[in-house]
Order: structure tokens, then sequence, then C-alpha cells
């Protein structure tokens, strides 16, 4: 399903709502993945990552990817931390998790893009239909309210890497957008988009 809670709204594939809508901005948000593979299926890794991107929609630099091999954002603040990677999806709830706090993202940093990815998928055979209970959610920190959920084991069962949603500046605030796009290959040939 590509749609997304954004408070009381539905968003749909390609909608955008103001997290400042309703209230105070969140200060902080974290992004959630969790999973569960099929029986009888082994090594099915998720990982959640995070491309920081300048308003030309690329990144500084390859320091500017927060995923399982680069958990803290190159700025001094350290913006964003990822919670480290989880190579099963045992255990309930979140598997990962992303620390984004807003109110620290450097100025040249534009927009921030959500992507979800399976490790390895190409060489193993694996897509996001052989996945039990997946899904992604975006997290105001503060009110433990989630503004975005997408379950990604209905529409996206032969995908291995999905630009989920993209985070971004506008008018002095930041909206998000539901993106739910399917990329053919894995991380690196996000990176090559990006980069």
């Amino acid at each position: 399903m590509v749609s997304a809670k954004g408070g009381s709204m539905d968003l749909t594939k390609g909608q955008s709502f103001n997290l400042t809508k309703g209230g105070q901005p969140p200060q902080a948000m974290f992004v959630g993945l969790g999973w569960t593979p099929q029986r009888g299926r082994q090594n099915m890794d998720l990982d959640a990552s995070l491309f920081m991107l300048d308003a030309n929609g690329m990144m500084p630099s390859q320091q500017h990817l927060i995923y399982f091999n680069n958990l803290i954002s190159p700025d001094p603040s350290q913006s964003i931390r990822h919670l480290g990677d989880n190579l099963t999806g045992d255990g309930e709830g979140d598997d990962e998790q992303i620390i984004i706090n807003l109110h620290q993202i450097p100025s040249n940093v534009d927009s921030l893009l959500v992507v979800i990815n399976i490790y390895d998928a190409l060489s193993r055979g694996q897509n996001f239909g052989q996945i039990e209970e997946a899904f992604v959610r975006l997290v105001n920190m503060q009110t433990q309210q989630e503004v975005c959920f997408f379950d990604l084991d209905e529409d996206f069962s032969s995908a291995t890497s999905m630009q989920m949603a993209k985070i971004y500046r506008s008018g002095g605030s930041w909206q998000i957008q539901a993106l739910g796009l399917p990329v053919a290959g894995g991380l690196q040939e996000l990176i090559n988009i990006y980069l």
C-alpha cells in the first residue's frame, strides 16, 4: 500500500504535507524499519538508509549517506544517527532506526531521502514479496505519533530497493512527501544516482 498517514490525513504516492500543520514542528523524528522473513527463508537483511541531499538533489559527499557502514552524519552536530544494522529481522517492532534531529540539519542540506533495500538481494534472488510484515514508519519523537506508515509487502513484492519518502525544506518549515518508488538494483544504484 503506497499510503501514508499524515496526522489525521492519508497521503497517497506523490502527495505531501507540512510537518508543522496543527502545531509545533517536530524537533526530532525517527525512521523505523521492521520485517519478518517468510518461514523457510534465511538471511533476509533489510537496510534503512538516509540520503542527505543539497539544493541540486545530490549528496555533497558519500559521507552524506547514513547507513549501516556510516552511522553518523558528517555535520558537527551529528544531526542524523543510524542506531545499527539488524541482519535478521528478529524481534518485534522496529528492527532498525535512524534518528533525525530536524532542527540541527545543516542549511546546505535541502532534503532527506528515506531508502529501504534488501542487502545483496540480486545475488540471493530475494525481493520484498518474500518478507512478512515489512514496514517503514516515520515517527515524531516528542509525541511518539506515527507521521507516515508504509507496508512493504503489498505493492512492492518484486522490488529490492525503494525510495520511500522525502523530507524537504519548504518556506521555512519541513514537509514530507510519500514516494513509494521502486529502484532496479540495490544501494549502489541509488548512490550512483545521487552522488
